[in-house]
């Protein structure tokens, strides 16, 4: 926009002069406030813009961006630092999932639909049995003849009775009582131990309280010249655990069948 200004004419009418420059600057107020007779906008040709000091190096074109622009500086501020291009930005135009749903990606290091893919749609071979079925409670599992996932008539309470078994469970039924070896675990022994000892059928005796028993020929002719009860001739004490398979009369020095369980 031009400004013409119509100036007081040097040499003419002094009484013209004030009407004159009035009229001018009442046409100037009009354009630069866009109103009355004449009225336009302000459009100065400036090379640079300097605001307190500072050239303002934006064009025209790039300023005309912020028109309608209705941002705050703290909204404008979230942009700083941000180093994606406007092909990344436009990827999430039309997004519609929340941040919780977003937030379920959180640690996935691969693509996911590949990882889905890669899953077994169905379930196949040996589970076959135990798809959607509850399995009868506490008992063993086994392989029926299809080789498929069953269940054993084994209960948890009778497959626990193999806890703490060291060796082949029938190797060790086999040998029980079968030892020849004097005093070992499942032979039978004739023993005593004096007074100090319990008498109950079925108690369990240390074989450190035990002799071996013998019989002791009195020299008489009659039966009882045999002395069934003693038992320290032998002088043989015993190790490890004996239960009585015998009584035992606890006022005498008496001897019974004593087997060892440990």
């Amino acid at each position: 926009m031009a400004i013409t200004i119509t100036k007081p004419t040097v040499g003419g009418n002094e009484d013209t002069w004030g009407t004159t420059l009035n009229t001018q600057l009442t046409a100037i107020e009009s354009t630069f406030n866009g109103s009355g007779t004449g009225k336009a906008t302000v459009a100065p040709d400036l090379s640079t813009l300097t605001i307190n000091g500072t050239n303002v190096s934006a064009t025209a074109a790039e300023l005309n961006i912020l028109d309608g622009v209705t941002a705050t500086t703290a909204e404008l501020n979230k942009l700083d630092g941000v180093t994606a291009t406007t092909a990344e930005l436009n990827k999430v135009d039309g997004l519609t999932a929340t941040t919780a749903e977003l937030n379920y990606t959180d640690g996935v290091t691969s693509n996911i639909q590949t990882q889905l893919n890669g899953k077994q749609a169905t379930i196949s071979g040996a589970a076959t049995t135990i798809d959607t079925e509850n399995l009868t409670a506490s008992r063993a599992l086994i392989s029926n003849g299809s080789g498929k996932v069953a269940v054993s008539a084994v209960t948890s309470t009778e497959l626990s009775y193999l806890d703490g078994v060291t060796s082949n469970i029938q190797t060790q039924i086999n040998n029980a009582g079968s030892s020849t070896t004097a005093g070992a675990v499942g032979t039978y022994v004739f023993a005593g131990g004096g007074n100090n000892i319990t008498d109950e059928f079925g108690d369990t005796e240390a074989g450190s309280n035990l002799d071996v028993a013998a019989l002791r020929y009195t020299g008489a002719a009659a039966a009882s010249s045999y002395s069934s009860y003693y038992y320290a001739s032998q002088d043989e004490n015993l190790s490890g655990t004996w239960r009585r398979m015998g009584g035992y009369h606890p006022s005498y020095p008496s001897l019974t069948l004593f087997v060892r369980i440990s």
